[in-house]
């Protein structure tokens, strides 16, 4: 019936509804301004770790935008293959995101040049499109962890010039935790190349041009308009381990110190905790990975020494990576009576979990004997913070933690101390 009354010029013609209209208007007018080459009224966020990406680094980077004055469009890579993906992570930045575009390939990168290359001409791509659509951005923010961030984030300051660029570190790049110097060779890379020739271009100096990991910190400390430290301490030491003193005044000029931010309130009574705690005891809870630098045997050894009518009365939940291992080491101390070991979980249960314990711990990584100050301080603090929980820290003299206003520190090997504290709880 339709047909024919069409084709008899008599059907009613469906008039589209305002927004509709409206919304179809503005994207004309985007691709317009475009066209023209009229910048973004959005910011580019470069951040190769991102939600739903189970990673510390791109909740960080999630909980930054929470509060970020302006829409933005991420570019990110997918989740890595080997981590479970947490969708709630979604919610964390909330509706400032607009789009995400995500590289290919489930692999992190932090040694891997090949990788960078990558993730950067993909990304440019992407922001291509993106720009073919809303034009030039105005303002860009990357974060590393990982170092491809920057990298992309580098290559667009070097297309669009008066673009202003935010960089954010998370950790130093060029050392790790054992006080050695990260080395990843470029090789001939066309990339490395550009890259090295902008640093050198602005009369700065290289020691290994061909480092990726110094070429990482280099182009940011170079180019960016801004630096993001997490901590004094990070910032201290990243611009101390800078060769070249032309450099690392002019990183220091343009450097602020913005720690990590906590979850926005309502998050935290997002979902039900997915624990019982019974409210005859207290309950303690760590969350985190174990490693070399930070080990479960840390946590446990002032456990250890509490009577059995003190370990009955208190618990220790501890959540992490590799639960079966913790389980392992805690039933080889004897603690299975006090010590409750949970796999990960998501992150607004875990924000929920912070809110329920009577206590939560963090313990700083031991890099005393390779680095003259400890430069780390863990982003979960920040998660703590918001919960409003009172916090215990294991800590090595002058850490930026053993520093932070909102904790109450114990030194990392004063177990007397450690077991003190303890008492004082069931006290």
């Amino acid at each position: 019936m339709r047909d024919r009354l069409v084709s008899e010029g008599l059907a009613v013609r469906r008039t589209p509804s305002l927004p509709a209209v409206r919304r179809a208007a503005a994207h004309r007018a985007r691709r317009f301004l475009a066209r023209l080459g009229v910048p973004s009224d959005r910011d580019l966020v470069i951040s190769y770790l991102f939600p739903p990406a189970a990673e510390t680094a791109g909740l960080v980077m999630a909980k930054r935008l929470q509060n970020w004055p302006r829409n933005v469009d991420v570019i990110a890579n997918e989740a890595p293959r080997n981590r479970a993906e947490d969708p709630g992570g979604l919610k964390v930045a909330g509706p400032r995101v607009k789009r995400i575009s995500r590289v290919t390939g489930r692999r992190n990168q932090l040694k891997n040049w090949a990788l960078v290359e990558k993730f950067c001409d993909q990304g440019a791509a992407r922001i291509r499109s993106f720009e073919r659509s809303r034009g030039p951005y105005r303002r860009v923010y990357s974060r590393a962890m990982m170092p491809a961030s920057h990298f992309l984030a580098a290559t667009y300051k070097l297309r669009r010039p008066s673009t202003r660029w935010t960089a954010e570190f998370s950790d130093p790049m060029l050392f790790d935790t054992h006080g050695i110097r990260r080395e990843t060779d470029v090789g001939s890379s066309p990339l490395a190349r550009d890259i090295a020739d902008a640093i050198t271009g602005r009369g700065y100096t290289l020691t290994d041009p061909r480092n990726m990991f110094e070429l990482c910190e280099a182009v940011a400390f170079a180019l960016a308009d801004e630096l993001v430290f997490t901590n004094e301490v990070q910032r201290d030491f990243m611009l101390d381990h800078t060769a070249d003193p032309h450099l690392r005044a002019a990183a220091a000029a343009k450097s602020t110190v913005r720690p990590h931010p906590s979850p926005a309130p309502e998050l935290y009574d997002a979902v039900e905790p997915p624990l019982a705690l019974s409210p005859e005891l207290v309950h303690v809870a760590y969350f985190g990975a174990f490693y070399l630098r930070r080990g479960l045997d840390d946590l446990l050894r002032p456990f250890a020494l509490l009577t059995n009518d003190e370990r009955t009365r208190l618990r220790l939940h501890v959540f992490t990576d590799k639960p079966d291992a913790a389980r392992t080491l805690v039933d080889h101390e004897g603690l299975a009576d006090c010590v409750m070991v949970h796999a990960y979980v998501p992150f607004l249960e875990f924000l929920a979990l912070t809110k329920r314990v009577d206590r939560l711990v963090l313990a700083d990584a031991r890099v005393a004997e390779n680095h003259q100050v400890n430069p780390y301080l863990p982003s979960k603090l920040s998660d703590y913070r918001g919960s409003g929980t009172p916090v215990w820290a294991l800590v090595e003299d002058g850490s930026p933690l053993s520093a932070a206003s909102e904790v109450t520190a114990t030194p990392l090997d004063d177990v007397d101390s450690q077991v003190r504290y303890l008492r004082s709880l069931l006290a």
